[in-house]
């Protein structure tokens, strides 16, 4: 049997393939056509078994030669790290059994690039040996600071023959040596979102054993390192790092790291060189851990964070101090201590508790179409984070220092015109003290915040808050029960206070007043600057029903709210709310009240449009200002 293949880019060749093999198909073809008995044939002929793969290949030769093959196309076949790329040169053989070949050879990478580093030089050797291969791997690297580096690592893998890890003590163990420098500027070319690094990993060490029980003796240092993570929009600063192995036992003997935001106060950028001045913030820490293979069978750790951003997105703002502690058997030790906020703002829209309204098709779904090819998409089903297998008590005092930003929507399943009327904007500061818990991966918060300032805005209107306390009661983080008081003065009609009460996917508003003891009059102040019983008869009228409609809206009782012989018409506009609704068949009554008083046009409007036939209609208009006007229209289709 005979193999012969190639690969070429244009005029040059990048991969050629060639070699031999004895094949007994011709063995295979006699008894499948060997009679066994008159009219049939037998797939089984005497001595041939169909089913041994040596059968149809054995006494493999294979060559396999790379001619600065593209990294890039390479990827197309096989899974390789986005940012490396390079040509690969040099070539390989596989012998024996096709089931169990053996592997030799050597590859070159030239023009290397991995992230932000250059790989300048890279030569991959195997040779195989009695029990295994020995290897060797020399790289050569520049990063972004103009610094060369080196990584060497040379030494024995016991592998059998066919990739299946020797399990017998007559089998000799791994011996691995590594030493040189990884730098951190690799990190970008297999870690989204990683920029600006600085700094390389320190590492000696030597691997014993057998591949699945290792004994590792190492060490790993790092020195004045730094990167930038967008997702956080942070810029970690003097990175340093002592680890050591030693068989099964792991030491952290020193972690410590600063962070600032990568952004400042104005949107300009942070960047590493303008840190004077500015609060040194911290994290530093020690640890151990009990090794089992390759993974850690117990953790105990401490950490000390010295208002250390975790994070600082456009959303989220978040800065600590105080200790944690980590303890116990992997992958669920228990996390404790306490932390205290240094600087916190957090901000919800109105998506943050519209829940899961994704167009996305069910991955149980298929849908075919006409004349479509359709392509089968593998569904990842991934697991939980890692940390949500952690339990977790930790007590949390917000001291004061969190800025809550968020924005309820009421209705939201009625339109989002509706759903811009009922709802509630909270714009304070908190403090209090809370514990924050997790078991079988189910986070909790409990305890009660305290609102200390701010604003609430209720129908577009904005309230001071006078006093409140947000109570999160251990069933989860995401629906706490609000007990808000706002007020609101309005000058001449005096104060409107409002409640604003009940677990957030149920919130329930109660405005008043001292003045106005009907409610209708109250929410047409909020709604229209004037009180209801102040309105002319047809104004009043109009406001009337606008005002029931909203406050069955605001207590949950939409569906009568919404109402055809209640609720025509509804306009939500950042100038002004309109609404109305039809009087009869030919009478239609429109109340538009303006946010913005340019000081001539009616701030508060009524009009009445009366249908005199299928084409002609009259439309009548006053306001508060008496500006007024009557027009008739014409209809004309065409």
């Amino acid at each position: 049997l005979t193999l012969a293949g190639f690969v070429d880019e244009g005029f040059r060749r990048r991969l050629s393939v060639s070699g031999t093999a004895r094949t007994g198909m011709g063995d295979a073809i006699a008894a499948i056509l060997k009679p066994s008995a008159p009219g049939g044939s037998s797939l089984d002929g005497p001595g041939v078994d169909l089913t041994d793969p040596s059968l149809w290949a054995s006494q493999l030769q294979v060559s396999v030669v790379p001619l600065d093959l593209s990294i890039e196309d390479l990827a197309t076949f096989i899974d390789l790290p986005p940012g490396l790329s390079g040509g690969l040169s040099g070539g390989f053989q596989l012998t024996g059994d096709p089931s169990t070949p053996a592997v030799s050879g050597a590859l070159q990478l030239t023009n290397g690039q991995l992230g932000a580093v250059s790989v300048q030089s890279g030569l991959l050797v195997l040779m195989p040996a009695e029990g295994g291969y020995h290897l060797s791997l020399d790289l050569g690297m520049l990063d972004a600071e103009a610094v060369n580096h080196e990584l060497h690592v040379a030494g024995f893998v016991p592998v059998a023959v066919g990739g299946e890890t020797p399990s017998t003590d007559a089998v000799a163990g791994m011996d691995l040596r590594v030493n040189g420098a990884l730098p951190l500027g690799l990190l970008r070319g297999v870690v989204r979102g990683v920029a600006d690094p600085a700094g390389a990993l320190m590492l000696d060490a030597r691997i014993t054993g057998r591949p699945r029980t290792p004994v590792v003796q190492a060490e790993l240092s790092l020195a004045d390192g730094a990167l930038t993570y967008e997702p956080l929009g942070l810029v970690y600063d003097d990175l340093n790092l002592k680890l050591r192995v030693a068989g099964d036992q792991l030491f952290v003997d020193h972690l410590e790291m600063s962070n600032h935001k990568r952004f400042g106060l104005l949107g300009g950028r942070s960047g590493r060189s303008g840190r004077s001045g500015r609060r040194l913030r911290t994290l530093s820490g020690t640890g151990h851990a009990v090794l089992d293979g390759w993974g850690p069978a117990s953790v105990d750790a401490t950490l000390n964070l010295d208002g250390f951003w975790l994070i600082a997105d456009q959303d989220h703002e978040l800065a600590l101090s105080g200790d944690l502690t980590m303890s116990g058997a992997w992958p669920s030790p228990l996390v404790s201590g306490a932390l205290a906020v240094d600087t916190s703002q957090i901000i919800f829209g109105e998506d943050a508790f519209a829940g899961d309204r994704s167009l996305a098709i069910d991955h149980s779904l298929t849908i075919k179409r006409s004349k479509a090819t359709s392509v089968a998409q593998p569904h990842v089903v991934r697991g939980p984070a890692l940390w949500r297998r952690f339990s977790i008590d930790v007590d949390l005092d917000l001291l004061r220092n969190l800025r809550l930003r968020a924005t309820v929507p009421l209705q939201s399943d009625y339109g989002q015109q509706f759903a811009q009327l009922s709802s509630v904007g909270l714009d304070t500061e908190l403090g209090g003290k809370l514990r924050l818990t997790q078991q079988d991966q189910k986070l909790a918060l409990q305890g009660s915040i305290e609102t200390l300032r701010g604003t609430a805005t209720v129908l577009g209107v904005p309230f001071d808050i006078r006093d409140g306390t947000i109570s999160f009661l251990g069933d989860g983080v995401d629906n706490p029960l609000v007990d808000v008081a706002a007020v609101r003065h309005t000058g001449s009609y005096g104060d409107v206070n409002v409640k604003l009460s009940g677990f957030v996917d149920s919130l329930k508003i109660d405005p008043s007043s001292e003045d106005y003891p009907d409610k209708t009059d109250v929410v047409t102040l909020l709604l229209f600057g004037k009180p209801a019983s102040e309105m002319g008869d047809t104004e009043g009228a109009a406001g009337a029903q606008v005002v029931a409609a909203t406050l069955s809206a605001l207590t949950g009782s939409v569906e009568q709210a919404l109402g055809a012989s209640v609720f025509d018409e509804l306009e939500i506009d950042p100038s002004a709310v309109r609404v109305g609704w039809a009087l009869s068949d030919r009478l239609f009554l429109r109340l538009q009240r303006r946010f913005e008083d340019n000081g001539t046009d009616n701030q508060t409007q009524v009009t009445l449009e009366y249908l005199i036939s299928r084409r002609l209609y009259a439309e009548f208009t006053t306001g508060d200002r008496a500006v007024s006007s009557a027009s008739l229209y014409w209809r004309w289709r065409f």
